[in-house]
């Protein structure tokens, strides 16, 4: 997967405070809203879904908006290599399987210290910006 070539997509999803939108592009018209939980989410954006980190985990389909899967892995930082999705925070890392919102696995480092994470695949990098 190339991450540096942009994918011409049919929905620009918007998202801050607790508010979560799909917009068309070309005309800026809202095409759904959804309400999710306060702060400062985080988005993976694939062809058919949008995943969002804020306070937990949520996956919507991208087209519509609805709900697909809920999880409750925490952290500051969202990473996805379009099958995984990767979130990390307070010194652990969770794994879920981006299908179904399984928690694959977790670790939290027991013993290595409470800080922010940074993510890293071939390609792709996440971490936390301390000016938010």
């Amino acid at each position: 997967m190339n991450y540096r070539e942009p994918v011409r997509s049919e929905v620009l999803v918007v998202a801050f405070n607790s508010h979560l939108f799909g917009m068309n592009p070309a005309t800026g018209q809202r095409i759904w809203e959804r309400t999710i939980p306060t702060g400062y989410p985080r988005l993976y954006v694939s062809t058919d879904r949008v995943v969002v980190l804020a306070q937990t985990l949520s996956c919507f389909d991208l087209a519509t908006g609805s709900p697909i899967w809920e999880n409750p892995a925490i952290g500051d930082t969202l990473l996805s290599d379009g099958v995984h999705v990767y979130t990390g925070g307070t010194g652990e890392v969770f794994c879920v399987l981006l299908a179904d919102g399984r928690t694959l696995w977790h670790d939290g480092f027991k013993g290595k210290g409470l800080s922010p994470v940074s993510l890293g695949i071939p390609g792709a990098v996440a971490q936390l910006d301390r000016n938010q």
